[in-house]
């Protein structure tokens, strides 16, 4: 009986490559290999498979993330000396570029959570958001709204998840 690699003059079949260690050996005895793990290969196309935007977020965190064909947001408003309204029209706006960023727009929008500095005003949040949602159900999301104490003078912050077309 002639070993595997004999007959496939050593070339190692992709299944045994995407396998765990463990799982190789008992698939493939041929490949007892004690210096290199063949799962680095699958780490580094899970990183490249993530799309990070860091935009002007803190250190340690990003604006934007998606995985396969999944969006993850957050946006608030650029200027923390406006209202309510004019926050919120602005997170909106920084919201649609960030979907756009990433192949995605509001009527993909799966979820969003709305954190506001003041639980009182949410009616005025409510009048911005559903101008900027739009009428047609079909593309309204799953959302909760909750009174947060917000740093500074920012009013509102925003996080969604969303769908994508544009996989990268």
């Amino acid at each position: 009986k002639t070993s595997f690699f004999r007959r496939n003059k050593g070339v190692v079949p992709r299944l045994a490559v995407e396998l765990h260690p463990c799982a190789r050996q008992f698939a493939y005895p041929e490949l007892r290999l004690n210096s290199v793990c063949f799962c680095v290969a699958a780490h580094i196309s899970l990183k490249t498979m993530i799309n990070r935007i860091r935009g002007n977020a803190p250190h340690g965190r990003s604006i934007s993330s998606a995985y396969k064909d999944l969006v993850w947001t957050v946006s608030n408003a650029d200027e923390e000396h406006l209202g309510l309204a004019a926050q919120t029209a602005q997170a909106l706006k920084n919201l649609d570029d960030n979907l756009a960023a990433l192949g995605s727009d509001k009527t993909k929008l799966i979820s969003a959570n709305i954190y506001i500095a003041n639980i009182d005003d949410k009616p005025i949040m409510d009048k911005v958001w559903n101008a900027w949602i739009g009428d047609n159900p079909d593309y309204w999301p799953q959302r909760a709204c909750l009174g947060v104490a917000l740093g500074g003078n920012w009013l509102i912050e925003v996080t969604v998840t969303a769908l994508r077309t544009d996989v990268k």
